[in-house]
């Protein structure tokens, strides 16, 4: 939030097109500290993606106009309870955008609005009317800003009408001054309405914008008290002062044989992590920062005062009016905006000459010429409470998770699916680092540890770290520190409402993370070389992906439309299959696959004793116990899930099954006159599986699943056929825009390219 003042900021310009403009935007709403900023003539198409003129710390709502040139937007600050008021009857007489904010338990809606100037006045106020009539009785406040194209320097029945409009709402324009200049002629055509002026504080402010519009931006400050949202602040190992020479003697002058001496697995990872984190704390201590923009490296001093030049010419201008004056200014402005682009390419040319692509991509996202698709980190303070927010992550598994037959868990360890067997085998320093050298994150985990950490002191802690990990297979335990978990909540939507809209990203500790590489490479390898992989999973497999796991569907589909004949995919959604897995169903069936004494009771306690906490801005919940599920976050836990599902489609008979991770697919083709016998078949096979999630503890979201038909006489059988899962029918998708399940994008190209 603003950090002079507590009062809601608010303002409109009309851009007339967003993306060129986004660097000057930006630079407003840092600037000026606006907390909504309303944008009219956004000239977005539905082709450009919100993630291209997202801006941090704001989300973005949107009205695209769907052809050229229109549109309206809202930049609202992150923090902001926002939601999106849906508007019945609009119409492109009046381009409009609603939102509403719930701000210290008062109702305040805004509108943004654009009326283009070919459109009827009086059709476009009637829309806007018909909008408030709908605004009003649901709101506490209500805020209008907006280009309407009337110039309101002017009377006659035009303005008549519109302040007709506003005063039959008990809504007050408060913008004065013209607000768009244009040679020798001004007009007031951006306006700001208020339902309660006495929330004014102070006058309307205009700023200049004359390099990217000739509307200048109109903004005021509201006496409604904000919520504070506390500073954005990050915590990281400061390396600047780093000298590797008096580190690396450092590190070797330590008495690392203290590993070696102490009995228990505990103990070894306090000593060892403590000692690295000592070592640290003296070469490269920590630090706690605000975030906050960094400068843009090419903005360099000489521009700073051609800007300054330039923005003198312009009061030079408005104050004279003189045409000289005018020329003077658009000399100085064409050559400033040239002197930006060079100094931008010249940045460029920099860095890709110097520094390596991550920082070249980095460089042209700040430049607003590359967008990456990014989750936002910052949350409503409605949903920031880390404790609220761990309490629901645990609850919303605990709430679904199902007990599972002992005759089940039984049956898996009384018994043997081959005569293999599996047990550990030591891991050399090799092996360590051989899974130091795989592990991509360098991300801190609850001890502090990060992966740049680790390599820097590897020649000296490899020894010990092989050490630890071989007790740790001996006595098979896990150590306990390394059983914690970070958990980042991170919005699935745009703009949260909820805890339900928070996705849970786990960190764990680096040590833990390489330890677990190690035990990989030796359980997959068993797995494989024993071909106990069912052939139907395409996840967490080396050599397969999200490509190869629909190569076969899509060549089973095509053939079977080649002999005209129908295909039924039903796509099935588990709910938190991940955090639902049984521990004592998973522990039988790993003796079932054939692993060994020793291994097993490595596994239950590697998976027993689980917590984790919540982590909101530097502010940690206390940590909760995790009953059920594989580690999120962890290496191991993809590949124990993977065995944990390996017999689900086993009892297929008729119908093609094919999994990728938690995400399954069920097929079958059949002729026009096979049809009453397909949804038989389908529906049994659908039982099978339905079985299958009963007595394995997951639960089939009913929500999530459907059914696509292809080929010949897709549209007979999407009208005749009844496929169902729990006496619940699948809904149909005729249309392959967003199937659920990682696997099945390359279906969508299929669907769109053949028409199958």
């Amino acid at each position: 939030m603003n950090t002079k003042t507590n009062n809601l900021k608010l303002g409109h310009v009309n851009i007339r097109s967003l993306l060129p403009s986004l660097n000057h935007v930006e630079e407003l709403l840092t600037t000026v500290e606006l907390d909504i900023l309303g944008i009219s003539e956004t000239w977005l198409r539905s082709s450009v993606l919100n993630c291209e003129v997202e801006i941090s710390g704001f989300n973005f709502l949107r009205a695209d106009r769907g052809s050229r040139g229109g549109g309206v937007g809202a930049y609202v600050r992150s923090g902001l309870e926002v939601k999106v008021i849906e508007i019945e009857d609009a119409t492109e007489k009046l381009e409009q955008i609603w939102f509403s904010l719930k701000i210290n338990q008062i109702n305040i809606s805004c509108g943004i609005l654009y009326r283009p100037p070919a459109s009827s006045i009086t059709d476009a106020l009637d829309a806007l009317n018909n909008s408030l009539s709908n605004i009003i009785p649901i709101s506490d406040e209500v805020v209008i800003m907006g280009d309407l194209n009337i110039d309101l320097c002017k009377i006659n029945n035009y303005t008549d009408l519109f302040n007709s409009t506003l005063e039959a709402f008990d809504l007050n324009q408060v913008v004065i001054e013209p607000t768009r200049c244009c040679g020798k002629s001004s007009s007031l055509l951006d306006v700001i309405a208020l339902t309660n002026i006495d929330d004014l504080v102070g006058p309307v402010t205009h700023v200049d914008l004359h390099e990217v519009t000739d509307h200048q931006l109109t903004y005021c400050s509201l006496k409604i008290n904000l919520p504070r949202t506390p500073p954005k602040l990050i915590s990281y190992r400061d390396f600047s002062s780093f000298d590797a020479m008096k580190f690396n003697s450092d590190l070797r002058n330590q008495n690392w044989n203290t590993i070696l001496d102490v009995v228990h697995i505990d103990q070894k990872v306090n000593v060892l992590v403590s000692t690295i984190l000592q070592l640290f704390d003296m070469h490269a201590p920590m630090r706690t920062v605000r975030v906050t923009k960094p400068k843009a490296p090419w903005f360099t001093d000489v521009l700073k005062i051609m800007k300054k030049h330039r923005n003198r010419l312009w009061s030079k201008y408005k104050k004279s009016k003189c045409p000289r004056d005018f020329e003077q200014y658009k000399t100085m402005r064409n050559l400033f905006t040239a002197a930006v682009r060079a100094e931008k390419k010249g940045n460029i040319n920099y860095v890709q000459k110097n520094k390596n692509k991550k920082e070249l991509w980095k460089t042209l996202e700040q430049m607003n010429v590359y967008k990456r698709k990014k989750s936002k980190s910052q949350l409503p303070v409605s949903i920031s409470d880390p404790e609220k927010i761990n309490n629901f992550f645990i609850d919303s598994v605990s709430s679904i998770a199902a007990q599972v037959d002992t005759g089940t868990i039984e049956n898996y360890r009384r018994n043997r699916c081959c005569d293999a067997v599996f047990a550990f085998q030591s891991l050399t320093d090799d092996d360590v680092l051989s899974a130091i050298s795989r592990v991509k994150s360098n991300a801190a985990g609850p001890d502090g540890v990060t992966l740049e950490m680790v390599k820097l002191c590897s020649p000296v802690i490899v020894p010990f770290l092989t050490h630890i990990y071989n007790e740790s297979i001996r006595s098979s335990r896990f150590p306990s520190e390394w059983k914690r978990a970070f958990v980042l909540p991170l919005p699935k939507v745009s703009n949260p409402q909820n805890e339900s809209e928070l996705r849970p990203i786990s960190l764990l500790c680096v040590l833990s993370k390489i330890f677990e590489k190690a035990i990989y490479e030796q359980v997959i390898k068993f797995l494989e070389r024993n071909n106990l992989i069912t052939e139907y999973q395409s996840g967490f497999r080396k050599g397969f992906s999200t490509t190869t796991a629909m190569l076969n569907v899509l060549d089973d589909i095509l053939e079977a439309s080649d002999r005209e004949k129908t295909t039924a995919l039903v796509l099935l959604d588990f709910t938190k299959a991940f955090d639902t897995v049984n521990h004592k169903l998973l522990t039988a069936k790993l003796q079932f696959y054939g692993f060994d004494t020793t291994s097993v009771k490595f596994f239950e306690n590697y998976l027993a004793g689980r917590s984790q906490c919540v982590v909101v801005n530097c502010q940690m919940s206390q940590y909760i116990n995790v009953a059920t599920g594989v580690p999120q976050g962890s290496i191991l836990g993809p590949l124990l899930f993977l065995i944990y599902t390996m017999d689900m489609c086993k009892n297929i008979s008729n119908c093609s099954c094919h999994q990728y991770a938690d995400d399954t697919q069920l097929y079958y083709s059949f002729k026009k006159d096979q049809i009453a016998d397909a949804q038989d078949i389908i529906n049994n096979e659908l039982s099978v599986l339905q079985g299958f999630s009963n007595q394995n503890g997951l639960k089939l979201n009913t929500n999530k699943c459907a059914v696509i038909y292809l080929g010949s006489n897709k549209l007979h059988a999407a009208e005749t056929l009844r496929i169902s899962v729990n006496d619940e029918v699948l809904p149909v998708k005729t249309e392959v825009n967003k199937v659920q399940g990682t696997a099945l994008g390359s279906l969508r190209n299929l669907y769109k390219s053949t028409g199958y």
